[in-house]
């Protein structure tokens, strides 16, 4: 005798998940979670700051901006999806913050506690380090008007903290 389980599974109607393979995905860590809620806090605070200046942010406009999709954005910010290094450096571009005040854990993987810029020109003679914060100064300053939030202001205050670390002149 065929149940009624078996017509229903044999006409498409019902998946039989006796013959479905489980899921290996595993689980969020806290700190991870922890992650999470942090790049939504800062996904919020960036909302709310770019919405005084006038701009309208989604979580598809910032999707489309990192090339993902509001699909993906959602998961992050929402705790189903764990960062990582990429998201994470992403992210912390975009909104304008410190890639340690999303994820400390994968902040301390970068190379100089997470200045790219320093470890870019802390090997070059001085006068060639100079004449390439002053190229990266320019180029700043052509783009001042494109360059989202307080983005601008830290880029130049990293600029001049570059320009007066010992060694540098």
């Amino acid at each position: 005798m065929v149940s009624i389980v078996d017509l229903l599974v044999k006409r498409g109607d019902v998946l039989d998940h006796r013959y479905m393979q489980k899921s290996t995905k595993r689980g969020m860590s806290d700190v991870e979670a922890a992650e999470c809620a942090a790049l939504k806090r800062v996904w919020l605070a960036f909302k709310a700051r770019e919405e005084d200046r006038g701009q309208r942010w989604t979580q598809e406009s910032v999707a489309e901006r990192l090339g993902w999709t509001q699909a993906n954005f959602s998961h992050y910010v929402n705790g189903r999806q764990a960062l990582n290094l990429n998201v994470l450096l992403a992210a912390a571009n975009l909104f304008g913050v410190d890639p340690a005040e999303i994820s400390p854990r994968l902040a301390a993987t970068l190379p100089t506690g997470g200045d790219p810029m320093a470890e870019m020109v802390k090997d070059l003679p001085p006068e060639v380090r100079n004449a390439a914060l002053d190229s990266l100064e320019l180029a700043l300053r052509r783009a001042q008007d494109s360059i989202f939030g307080d983005k601008f202001t830290q880029y130049m205050r990293m600029l001049d903290n570059l320009r007066n670390k010992p060694g540098s002149q």
